[in-house]
């Protein structure tokens, strides 16, 4: 498609006269009269789309309309357009922007790659920013989700690099997969009951992220949705979350509490320790969390990465654990010691991952030998260490 674009822009240079107004290409609905602008040949800067064109009303702007103008800095839509089609400014060079409230949708890749691109103000009228919209907008520092919006897609605002705040309105019901992933300057997000599920990946990266509010109405957190959030300290999880996914604060080495809501009654935490409904299995440890920690009797499982990259020395494990997750103590620099109180449990792929670590196991447990998943063993003999 864009071959050809280049082919008739070229014929119509050659044939037109210089003009010092916009020049768009354009088709015309034959049911409603309705046009829609699908390309611009005019002079670089800043543009006004006409709000009619031989008499008839434009309503779209159509896909990759402006598909790589770099040298389009500012666009001017009048408020009789009701669309922004599928990669419409796709890495053009736009600075600024404001969308009229007459506005819809916003589609698929629509302002993704426009590098340029600083300040967005959305008119309250759109009710979707769809997939990767602002994925790549490397300069977006401020943008203004309106209450219109319901649902804000995939990898929406992925690479924002310089997006500091966020405040998602009452009213959106989805934050899609990877949608605020690595925006490295987000420091402070609030997420409103009316979400309902937070999406895999949803803030991974977001290394700067200090303050995060979930309010009472999200019921899922998905897979890695808080991955990497390294300046996170701490994370109140509402009574209405009823799922949360693998690895969902992995590797967020400030995170110190996770704090469950007390009327939940899928999940507990003690001393920042993230239990299942059972209360039998950990899901989560912080990992800014340091020392030594025990793990209370009753507890049957530790789940895959549950102690991933922690700072803790020393781990005393019951005899009531039988399971030991894929990577559960994976890249736990300061660990030195695990101490068993019953048999060998069985373990997962990689579970133990650790310099300079030794499992200890008490006299007359069974299934013991000379290593552990790959490390060495020794018998725990007390009084030293003494069990907690």
């Amino acid at each position: 498609m864009k071959p050809t674009r280049f082919v008739l822009l070229g014929l119509l240079l050659i044939a037109a006269p210089v003009v010092v107004q916009a020049q768009f290409y354009y088709s015309i609905n034959p049911a409603n009269g309705d046009v829609t602008i699908t390309g611009y040949y005019g002079p670089d800067g800043g543009v006004s789309l006409p709000p009619m064109i031989e008499g008839l009303t434009v309503t779209g702007i159509g896909e990759d309309a402006f598909y790589e103008c770099i040298g389009v800095t500012n666009v001017t839509i009048p408020s009789s357009v009701r669309s922004i089609g599928d990669g419409a400014f796709y890495g053009s060079g736009l600075g600024c922007l404001t969308i009229p409230g007459t506005v819809t949708n916003i589609g698929v890749l629509a302002f993704q790659n426009c590098t340029s691109l600083i300040n967005v103000t959305i008119g309250n009228g759109v009710t979707s920013i769809e997939a990767s919209a602002f994925n790549g907008c490397l300069a977006l520092a401020n943008i203004a989700i309106p209450g219109s919006v319901t649902g804000i897609g995939p990898f929406a605002f992925c690479s924002c690099l310089s997006l500091t705040n966020v405040t998602i309105p009452t009213g959106v019901a989805s934050i899609g997969d990877a949608a605020f992933s690595s925006c490295y300057g987000l420091a402070s997000v609030t997420i409103p009951g009316t979400v309902i599920s937070i999406g895999e990946d949803a803030f991974d990266g977001c290394v700067s992220l200090t303050n995060l509010t979930i309010s009472n109405g999200v019921t899922s957190i998905g897979n890695e949705a808080f991955q990497d959030c390294n300046s996170l300290t701490n994370v109140m999880i509402p009574a209405s979350v009823a799922s949360i996914g693998a690895n969902a604060f992995r590797a967020c080495f400030g995170l110190t509490a996770i704090t469950v809501d007390a009327q939940n009654s899928n999940y507990s935490s003690v001393n920042g320790v993230l239990f299942d409904q059972s209360k039998t299995t950990i899901i989560q440890f912080p990992n800014g969390l340091v020392g030594n920690y025990t793990i209370p009797t009753g507890v049957a499982s530790i789940g895959q990465e549950a102690f991933y990259v922690c700072g803790l020395a020393s781990v005393t494990i019951p005899a009531t654990v039988t399971n030991i997750g894929a990577d559960a103590f994976y890249a736990c620099g300061s660990l030195t010691s695990l101490y068993f109180t019953g048999d060998a449990p069985f373990y997962g792929l990689n579970p133990i991952y650790a310099d300079s670590l030794t499992v200890y196991y008490l006299p007359g447990t069974t299934g013991w030998s000379s290593n552990f998943a790959g490390l060495p063993t020794a018998l725990w003999l007390l009084p030293n260490p003494l069990i907690s």
